[in-house]
């Protein structure tokens, strides 16, 4: 059950790549006025409940899952085995790994059309950055390509089909500079050249953390490289600065009161959606996050309301349909004074701004199941999102649903493990 409401460049090898970062002048600077118009939200009570059911055969999914094998539980690391899942015909393709290697999970990865995954892995024996290689594999697990890079990785993500973005972070990491912690690479699957991304702008903010996926290099792009986001400050505000790469010049000025968290472009690089605090000064008790978008000539329009009838609400996870419409999320409704009200998986309509929030995940054992990390994951044909979920009370069982939209059902198809990404 849901509540459905409605609110209105040079190339190099790895090993041969010394060129210093382009500094890119920024020319001029503005502001725009956000148009905020959505009305109010409701939240589903402790009550309702999804429980967990076991897929049929009239609802198999003609499509693959991406299953890491790599868990931080709350005192130890566990690593196992990762798995493509075929969740058509239940066959489970092992990603095959030496057994004196290790797969850095930071960087699993699945292209946008879902044919290859990548992963770096690093030689126990050695632990070192020099050990480091990228391995490209297909949807039926068949390495392509492997390449040594030679440097040790931060976060990864696939730009296209053929092009992936990696961090490279910086050897002396403990060092305070004024330059971000990572540089940012594009590495191409056939051949491994790769392209070195400007990532230093004047203005740059480097002292916070940020809640980006990639945090350490500091930038984000759209897949078109006409234009990037940074962090900066112009007093008094925490500022996402958006830059046309093409003209050097700034689209626009976005103040925010955190830099926004989960910035994320839509597929057709039109659209940045971002979460911001709306409380210059916030405690945990009194969280207001709100979603807002940001087109690429510097349009604002803030998306969701939904503190405005609740008072409280903490939003992570941002993730676009693949039509570029919706946008899915987690959102806590759970402040600290007032106790426990859930963390409900939610999807906005961009286009009219309904929102629909769903019921708290039970599974069949009695347990509530509340999101373990990262975003909610679109099947490729934008009718499933593939969730990973812990149990509430003890967040010692991790668990894999799909979730049917349409449907609105929850199928169990994992444990103990974390699914990355849909394959097909």
């Amino acid at each position: 059950m849901k509540i459905k409401v409605f609110v209105n460049l040079l190339f190099c090898f790895v090993l041969a790549c010394t060129a210093e970062p382009i500094i890119m002048p920024v020319t001029s600077t503005s502001t725009t006025t956000m148009d905020i118009n959505p009305t109010l939200t409701t939240t589903p009570s402790l009550d309702c409940k999804i429980t967990f059911e076991t897929i049929s055969k009239q609802n198999l999914i003609d499509e693959k899952l991406l299953l890491s094998g790599i868990l931080y539980k709350p005192n130890h690391l566990s690593v196992s085995p990762s798995y493509i899942f075929d969740l058509k015909s239940g066959e489970y393709v092992p990603i095959l790994q030496d057994e004196n290697r290790q797969i850095l999970d930071t960087t699993f990865a699945v292209s946008s059309n879902g044919q290859y995954l990548a992963y770096v892995d690093i030689d126990l024996n050695e632990n070192s950055n020099a050990s480091t290689i990228l391995h490209i594999v297909n949807a039926n697990g068949v390495e392509e390509n492997k390449f040594l890079l030679g440097f040790r990785p931060g976060n990864a993500k696939w730009i296209n089909d053929n092009e992936m973005y990696i961090e490279k972070i910086q050897e002396n990491l403990d060092a305070i500079t004024d330059k971000p912690d990572a540089g940012l690479l594009i590495i191409n699957k056939n051949d491994g050249k790769i392209l070195e991304v400007p990532n230093e702008y004047p203005g740059q903010w480097n002292g916070d953390n940020l809640f980006w996926d990639f945090t350490l290099s500091r930038v984000v792009f759209n897949s078109s490289f006409t234009r990037v986001i940074y962090p900066t400050y112009v007093d008094p505000n925490r500022i996402i600065r958006l830059v046309d790469t093409e003209n050097n010049q700034v689209v626009v000025d976005i103040p925010t009161t955190d830099y926004g968290k989960f910035p994320t472009w839509s597929y057709d690089d039109k659209k940045l959606a971002y979460v911001t605090q709306m409380k210059q000064e916030a405690s945990w008790s009194d969280y207001q996050d709100e979603i807002f978008i940001v087109s690429d000539v510097g349009d604002i329009s803030q998306v969701t309301s939904i503190s405005e009838s609740t008072n409280y609400s903490y939003i992570t996870g941002l993730a676009w349909s693949p039509d570029n419409r919706y946008i899915a999320f987690w959102v806590n409704n759970s402040n600290w004074e007032e106790g426990y009200k859930g963390v409900h998986l939610s999807i906005v309509d961009t286009q009219t701004k309904d929102i629909s929030q769903y019921c708290n995940f039970k599974g069949i054992d009695g347990k509530e199941y509340i999101p373990l990390s990262g975003n909610p994951i679109w099947s490729l044909d934008g009718k499933h999102l593939a969730l990973n979920l812990v149990d509430r009370e003890k967040e010692e069982q991790n668990i894999v649903i799909i979730f049917d939209i349409a449907l609105e059902k929850a199928y169990h198809i994992a444990d103990e493990f974390l699914a990355i990404g849909w394959m097909k």
